[in-house]
């Protein structure tokens, strides 16, 4: 089974990117805030994140100081517009996003990484399938990476997400943005980029 705290950031994934299928998967303790909206409310993507439940930090290294995993830094992608520290109690559950601006991946998108306490099977059989039986609206396919590391690509009422286990750290990585302008090939080209990109402080 998922661990507790990445069964939530999994099924967060899976019910307000896709709208899929209800789950019992419980997160301990209050959950970092996700910018993925709630109850069908879209996400405001200039304001992606609610206040309260985050920080701004002002570069990289001081958010890897404040999780337990080393963030992945990619000069290609440039500056972000703003990093995020997502709030958690415990500091397993914090997860840092990096918000950019770029017209060449369709403007706004979001990178977000957190401790993954989970495995590749276990990623793929909770995300890799999107069934309309169970409620689930949207589609998910598995993609393999340029070092060969699978991830899973979904396509949601509002937005198109790539998420996968970062190889060589202890990431799970997310990209997202919106589904109008940030394509599932622009998806996986950042997924791309952050894979072959090094860990530690950057940005």
């Amino acid at each position: 089974m998922v661990n507790r705290r990445t069964g939530y950031r999994l099924v967060v994934l899976l019910l307000l990117l896709l709208t899929s299928c209800k789950t019992n998967h419980q997160q301990k303790g209050p959950p970092a805030e996700s910018a993925r909206g709630e109850g069908g409310v879209p996400i405001d993507w200039d304001n992606p994140y609610p206040s309260s439940g985050t920080t701004q930090v002002p570069d990289l290294a001081t958010a890897a100081g404040m999780v337990s995993f080393t963030p992945v830094s990619a000069q290609t992608l440039g500056n972000p517009d703003r990093i995020l520290l997502l709030d958690a109690i415990d500091r397993d559950d914090r997860s840092v996003a990096l918000i950019y601006t770029d017209p060449t991946y369709g403007g706004r998108y979001i990178v977000e990484e957190s401790l993954y306490q989970t495995n590749q099977q276990e990623l793929e059989s909770t995300l890799g399938t999107c069934d309309p039986a169970e409620g689930c609206v949207g589609s998910s396919s598995i993609v393999t990476l340029n070092d060969s590391q699978r991830a899973v690509v979904m396509t949601g009422e509002g937005s198109n997400t790539i998420v996968w286990l970062e190889q060589g750290g202890n990431g799970l990585m997310s990209v997202y943005g919106p589904l109008d302008t940030f394509t599932a090939a622009y998806a996986t080209t950042v997924a791309n980029i952050l894979e072959g990109a090094p860990n530690g402080p950057g940005p």
